[in-house]
């Protein structure tokens, strides 16, 4: 029986016997050096708790995935960090792990959540070491208003804490104010940039024989 990632990703970290968890789906791709990266951020900071890139997207779509900069405000609005970003396994056994109820999608931005109301540290490394596979329809396309809306209401009960430090509604919000629409103007045009002139280079450089393609699920 299916039980969702949520499930999945419990049970793999679960058997796991080291001390940082990187999840990987089985149609997503890894730069041959993201995991020797991510180790040295924490290797940096030992309050850093969670590290993760920049995407590149291929398949359906091709294009650099350029993240948002990382702050708490910003992921408990919404989620800001991809599935394989890296983190301790102690703190997966701290938190309770994924939340199986969230079987349709959101799993990963409310784990992240609930390892960041911990006091984690969280970097954000600005190069593209993570592919991300876009298909023509994937599980967040396909989520139902009606899910998103349960979804949302477990996201917030289990991290309240970080809602109500930064003023966020239990109801997500249809518009968002002006400071954040001059934030994402700002974010769109980093973007643009970044797509015109670092990729023009970068794109060149990308070799799928220097992809980790032993992908197993976590």
């Amino acid at each position: 029986m299916n039980g969702g990632l949520a499930s999945a990703r419990n049970y793999g970290v679960g058997k796991a016997s080291g001390d940082l968890i990187l999840c990987l789906d089985s149609d997503d791709l890894l730069s041959s050096n993201y995991i020797e990266v991510m180790i040295k951020e924490f290797k940096k900071n030992k309050d850093i708790r969670i590290v993760y890139s920049n995407g590149y997207m291929f398949d359906y779509k091709s294009n650099f995935w350029l993240l948002p900069k990382y702050n708490e405000k910003t992921i408990v609005k919404n989620n800001i960090i991809h599935c394989s970003a890296m983190y301790y396994k102690t703190d997966w056994i701290l938190t309770g792990g994924y939340n199986n109820l969230l079987n349709k999608g959101w799993e990963d931005w409310d784990f992240w959540l609930s390892i960041i109301n911990l006091g984690a540290e969280v970097k954000k490394i600005n190069k593209p070491y993570f592919y991300y596979r876009i298909r023509k329809e994937s599980m967040v396309r396909s989520m139902t208003e009606e899910y998103k809306e349960y979804a949302y209401k477990l996201i917030y009960e289990r991290n309240k804490t970080l809602f109500i430090k930064h003023n966020i509604l239990k109801e997500k919000k249809g518009k968002e104010g002006s400071g954040d629409y001059i934030k994402m103007t700002k974010y769109f045009i980093t973007k643009f940039v970044f797509n015109l002139f670092y990729s023009s280079g970068l794109k060149k450089e990308i070799n799928y024989k220097n992809l980790v393609l032993d992908k197993k699920k976590c």
